[in-house]
Parts: C-alpha cells; structure tokens; sequence
C-alpha cells in the first residue's frame, strides 16, 4: 500500500520541523490527515528523508497516538509523491515536474539537490543494495573490484 507524502506549501507558517517526513490522507472537505516525524531528538536511525517518512507511515497506518498527527486543509500542503513501505522508497510522482519536486525535497530537507537520491530510500535499503554491490564485486573475479568491495564491506560493516 502506497502512502502519499506531502511538504507544506512554500510560504505557509508551518510548525512541523524542516526536513520532516510526512505522510496523509486526504479527508472530505478538502482536509488531509497527516502524520509526521522530524526527528527532533536526532535519532541515529532516522538520518534520512525516508526513513523519517517510513516512521510517519507507520504512524500512520496503525493510528498510533501521537501529538505529531494534524488535520490541515489541503492547500497547506503540497503532494510530493508516494511512499511505498514493502520497498522502503519515495517516489517524487505528486503533484509537481520532477526537478521542482527534487529542488521543493532539496531545500525542505536542507540538502544539496544533487544528494537528493540519497534522501529517498531508507538507510535499511540503502545497506542493502550496497550488500548487494559488494557481493557482485566480490564474485566478479576482478581483483581490484574484491579489494574495493572488501574496503566497502569494513567501512560499512558489511
């Protein structure tokens, strides 16, 4: 089940904490329910946008109590994309062109645009595919490919 996720509208007030994840569902009457995670107390496993976004989603999907859920009308809110849990990405489809939706990303989450890629799986799935890289490597038979993929693996506890 895909989630839709949202950044407030550039210009609007908001309270939520830059850089915040946050997932809604839109209600009648032109309102969205929206859960979100900045991540205030700088927790380890919420480094990035993703993964501040899959705890937003979690939230939200079980209706777990908590003060960062708000009913806010739409036109608060821009609709960035979609979030899929089975896959742990972001995926900027919403509302806007994909390089405004990148930049809007960029500047929310206080990022480069070029790092933006790096905002958009979590860091579960990020670890995975780097797994998945140093183990190709390794089995490439090239040697210089296995020392890169042996560095990689310690650097990263791999």
């Amino acid at each position: 089940m895909e989630l839709r996720v949202y950044l407030p509208t550039p210009g609007r007030p908001t309270t939520i904490a830059a850089g915040s994840g946050i997932v809604g569902t839109p209600q009648p009457g032109g309102q969205v329910l929206i859960d979100y995670e900045g991540n205030l107390y700088r927790s380890r496993s919420m480094g990035c946008y993703a993964d501040r976004v899959d705890t937003a989603a979690s939230r939200h999907t079980t209706h777990y109590p908590t003060v960062a859920r708000a009913l806010v009308p739409a036109e608060h809110l821009v609709h960035l994309g979609f979030y899929d849990p089975r896959t742990g990405t972001v995926d900027l489809s919403g509302d806007l062109e994909l390089p405004q939706a990148r930049q809007a990303l960029a500047d929310w989450c206080c990022v480069d645009p070029a790092d933006v890629d790096a905002e958009l799986s979590t860091r579960a799935v990020a670890r995975h595919r780097m797994l998945r890289e140093v183990h190709a490597a390794r089995a490439s038979g090239d040697p210089r490919l296995a020392r890169l993929a042996r560095q990689m693996a310690r650097r990263h506890n791999l």
